[in-house]
């Protein structure tokens, strides 16, 4: 398993250097690598002309070291497909979906974009609620803009699922957009939380609830 650090750019090289052969008896020998949280995982296409596309430079080098790899909720899992190995994409929204429906009991589940309407979908269909997704458009890695759209979201419970939290920016807009729009309470939830920047501050402002899995070490 490569270990989840936030410092990525000293993360995968560090953790790369401790992987060995072993014998799993599940599935034989071989090198086998789980990645809980993926570095570099949103640049996972070219913003500007000439930049690298990181996430796939980055498993490209970690597919020259191993025979499979299994990643949890990658950011864009197309950045991964078609490495010289198998890659198996995993996922912890059932596990979302359970700890929402135990503590939050939503509505309503929204995704910060359209892109994660899948991941969305699946937490709605598990907790049994409506669903729908905000218009995004991301200028580059760090730059997003958010276009309201109406929602029937008045006197509810919403939950905003995404694949992670970093800043908390995304979050907050789609908070204010919903609250906006009569909602009750808005809760957060996510696989990796990296809350860079003052993020826990930040959406302490703006949600009523975070939640997030163990996959980085907050």
């Amino acid at each position: 398993m490569i270990e989840a650090v936030k410092d990525v750019r000293a993360g995968n090289m560090e953790n790369l250097r401790e992987i060995g052969p072993q014998k799993l008896p599940d599935v034989g020998p071989g090198i086998i690598v789980a990645i809980p949280y993926f570095g570099y995982a949103r640049q996972d296409k070219r913003f500007k002309p000439g930049e690298a596309v990181s996430a796939r430079a980055i498993g490209n080098l970690i597919a020259s070291r191993v025979d499979a790899i299994a990643v949890l909720d990658l950011h864009a899992p197309e950045v991964l497909k078609g490495l010289s190995v198998p890659v198996a994409f995993t996922s912890a929204m059932p596990e979302l979906a359970k700890r929402l429906q135990d503590d939050v009991k939503p509505d309503f589940i929204l995704s910060p974009d359209k892109g994660a309407i899948e991941r969305a979908k699946s937490v709605a269909e598990a907790i049994g609620c409506e669903f729908s997704y905000l218009e995004k458009t991301r200028i580059d890695a760090h730059t997003i803009v958010h276009k309201a759209k109406d929602l029937d979201v008045d006197g509810k419970v919403v939950a905003i699922v995404d694949d992670m939290i970093a800043t908390g920016g995304t979050i907050c807009k789609a908070a204010d957009a919903l609250r906006s729009q009569g909602a009750k309470e808005v809760h957060a939830a996510c696989t990796h939380g990296l809350f860079t920047g003052g993020a826990i501050a930040r959406l302490s402002n703006h949600v009523d609830g975070v939640h997030a899995t163990s996959s980085l070490p907050n």
